[in-house]
């Protein structure tokens, strides 16, 4: 099977095939397409389809993995995966946006690494960015970052803690230390979240909702997020 001009491994193209068919049996049409960025990927519904993007710009093994990142979280949406977001009371644009989003990421990303585990992708090209990016901002982070109640400390603790849970300790050790020393204070809130993450798991719905309200509220973010459950419509 090709995609978008890239022969896909045998496995990827079962997986992929296997998404088709869920969507398809709903009479919803599977397509993909290249993407701007920055982001690696995305999920993306339309009138009677489902778009997965990859960025233009990833080939190879970098192409395949986030291809098959984006299918897994296709199937989260479907199955409906708890949502972090903005307090909408904040208004339009507030610093509370990014927390969520790297709050929901963190859970999502982690149940998309655990759903195609198995099927052998190697996803160092977008670990390696990921890294670099990090080590650039550590240069000069946001004003407020060591502060606790600060957005600035809610996302840098969970930027911390989206490493710890989505690489091994061994590719990330250094950057923790880094870390540690440039904003230790969001490092040890970072740490909590993650072992919470780790504890509630990221396999199931209900353990990504577990996830996001635990870290919410032991990291006091209840001010800046809400944790939504589309199934039933609750707001948390």
């Amino acid at each position: 099977m090709e995609q978008l001009g890239v022969t896909l491994p045998d496995t990827l193209a079962a997986f992929y095939e296997e998404v088709q068919r869920h969507f398809a049996a709903k009479d919803i049409e599977l397509y993909c397409a290249w993407g701007a960025g920055p982001e690696f990927g995305g999920f993306y519904r339309e009138d009677g389809k489902v778009r997965v993007e990859v960025r233009q710009d990833l080939t190879g093994d970098a192409f395949c993995h986030t291809l098959a990142h984006e299918l897994a979280h296709g199937l989260q949406r479907e199955d409906g995966w708890p949502l972090a977001t903005a307090n909408p009371e904040l208004g339009e644009g507030s610093s509370a946006e990014e927390v969520a989003s790297v709050l929901q990421a963190i859970v999502h990303c982690a149940g998309a690494e655990l759903r195609i585990a198995q099927l052998g992708l190697d996803p160092a090209v977008e670990q390696r960015e990921r890294h670099n990016n990090v080590r650039y901002m550590l240069r000069a982070p946001h004003a407020g970052a060591d502060t606790p109640g600060t957005p600035a400390w809610g996302y840098w603790s969970l930027l911390y803690a989206y490493l710890t849970v989505l690489h091994s300790e061994q590719q990330v050790r250094t950057l923790l230390r880094n870390f540690e020393r440039s904003v230790p204070v969001a490092a040890e809130a970072g740490k909590r979240a993650a072992a919470i993450i780790q504890h509630e798991g990221y396999a199931t719905r209900q353990q990504a909702l577990a996830a996001l309200r635990g870290v919410r509220d032991a990291l006091n973010l209840a001010p800046h997020v809400l944790v939504t459950d589309p199934q039933d419509g609750a707001m948390y």
